[in-house]
């Protein structure tokens, strides 16, 4: 019986893992142009910076004409793409290839995760596919071009994985990733400086350090950059451009680009480069817009996230968890019972909300929602069980 079950449990492994691949597979290819892949925006600026590091060894973007300056964008996804270069395989074919690996893998460990919460493979199996199929649209979309959302779909779903993990190497390694994952998109930066200070507070509340050295890994990669910015430029200056950028982008209902194109794109100064002298400019601008008129501020941030929250049917599971939760009687039993995924559900609701301060775009937000739909239903059976 029990060779039985383990050859059952194998079979349907490799049905449930086929059958992710095959949607995957199928959604990426689906209308995929080779031309389309490094167009203008993102995707083919991406491509010039890593070709900047490759030939040059510089992370800079030409761009405005007169005065190149260090890209605002992050990092992590530029070096990503020279590895690349270094193996001779930075084509279409490849990056698009890796892209799609990605996210199969994400949708496995996705599904490792679950494990840690749910014993009965068979509904994880159901869990998965859901979610798979609500997202795979905006996912596939993403993989369709060259941007950096499906190697930090792995690396949050890798680095969620080893934290769960009760070995104490796997584990520390988690936060190291998390930490690298910073480099590659850096919305999730706000969410571990609030866990930090929530994390002081309490310790300070309960008289009990809280804070172990290897949380600390997760801000390592990002210090050490900023240090790297202040050796070269004297500066420390690198997310102040992503963070007002978005911030000013997050202030309109419909965004007049050609507006925002020419926002402070010719100043000089001796003084400060022309990255950061930009970026203080369009956070002033970005912030007197917001004071000009919060309360049309708020009800735009309040599209954003129902926007969010029902393109990929969050919404749903979001909703039965909150009446679950609402309707249930033992409720501090259920928090001493299961703490780490009531945890991993906040978060994942506040890592939407961050990634909702900006301009509405399905793809800033579809990995938040992907990681709140997993872990509301999650948290739904638990609390069913009970």
């Amino acid at each position: 019986m029990k060779l039985f079950s383990k050859k059952e449990y194998l079979i349907n492994s490799i049905i449930f893992l086929s059958i992710i691949f095959l949607i995957t597979l199928y959604k990426c290819l689906l209308g995929f142009k080779t031309n389309l892949f490094f167009e203008p925006g993102d995707p083919l600026a991406w491509k010039n910076l890593a070709i900047q590091i490759y030939e040059k060894g510089i992370f800079q973007e030409p761009f405005p004409k007169d005065q190149p300056f260090r890209s605002w964008r992050t990092p992590g996804y530029a070096f990503y793409l020279s590895i690349f270069q270094y193996l001779n395989a930075f084509n279409v074919f490849f990056v698009f290839s890796m892209n799609i690996l990605f996210l199969t893998a994400s949708f496995f460990l996705a599904f490792l995760i679950s494990k840690n919460f749910i014993k009965n493979k068979n509904i994880i199996y159901i869990i998965i596919i859901y979610c798979v199929i609500t997202h795979i649209g905006t996912l596939s979309a993403i993989a369709q071009k060259n941007m950096n959302e499906c190697l930090y779909f792995f690396m949050i779903s890798l680095s969620i994985y080893l934290i769960l993990s009760k070995n104490n190497w796997l584990n520390t390694s988690g936060f190291f990733i998390l930490g690298l994952s910073v480099l590659v998109r850096s919305t999730i930066l706000p969410l571990m400086f609030l866990l930090f200070i929530f994390l002081i507070i309490l310790s300070l509340y309960l008289k009990k350090n809280l804070i172990k050295i290897k949380y600390t890994l997760i801000l390592m990669p990002l210090i050490l950059w900023l240090i790297r910015n202040y050796l070269i430029f004297n500066e420390f200056g690198f997310f102040i451009g992503s963070n007002s950028d978005h911030l000013l982008l997050g202030t309109f209902k419909e965004v007049d680009w050609n507006f925002i194109d020419n926002v402070y794109n010719n100043v000089h100064s001796k003084i400060k480069s022309f990255e950061i002298l930009r970026s203080e400019m369009r956070m002033k601008l970005a912030i007197s817009r917001i004071l000009e008129n919060p309360f049309q501020y708020i009800l735009i941030k309040l599209d954003v996230i129902i926007r969010h929250l029902f393109d990929h049917f969050a919404i749903i599971p979001l909703i039965l968890l909150f009446s679950k939760i609402l309707l249930l009687n033992k409720k501090l039993l259920f928090l001493k019972k299961n703490k780490i995924i009531l945890i991993l559900s906040i978060l994942s609701i506040l890592f939407l909300l961050i990634n909702s301060i900006t301009i509405y775009n399905p793809r800033y937000g579809v990995i938040a929602s992907f990681y709140l739909s997993l872990f509301s239903i999650i948290t739904y059976l638990k609390i069913k069980k009970l």
